[in-house]
């Protein structure tokens, strides 16, 4: 992030981060450590869990490192004492993303620019 844009994310008090964008909450989700789960991650967990899609071995490959979408839910998706997929990352520099992509069990694409 922009050093501007960090400073402004610091300012939110944890308690009402909902995004989970204060590197606290960020942390205690990396950690697995009960905070907000943010909301576009959430939903899309929920969505496999809805339509029961095995995830606990499976290889979900992510488009997108955002800090809004991509790496919340690589966390949550990665989880022991959840869903226990394998994550791989993905964005516009990643070389053979055809063939990675190819070989997903679950795909999720949540790219986009600024």
């Amino acid at each position: 992030l922009r050093q501007h844009e960090r400073e402004v994310l610091n300012m939110v008090e944890p308690a009402k981060d909902v995004d989970c964008f204060h590197p606290a909450n960020f942390g205690r989700l990396a950690l697995g450590e009960p905070t907000f789960l943010p909301a576009t991650p959430a939903g899309v967990v929920r969505l496999l869990q809805h339509y029961g899609v095995e995830t606990k071995g499976k290889r979900c490959v992510i488009v997108g490192k955002s800090n809004i979408v991509g790496k919340p839910l690589g966390l949550m998706l990665a989880r022991e004492n959840g869903p226990a997929a394998t994550v791989t990352f993905c964005d516009q520099h990643t070389e053979n993303l055809f063939e990675i992509t190819r070989q997903a069990d679950i795909l999720v694409v949540a790219a986009g620019r600024h």
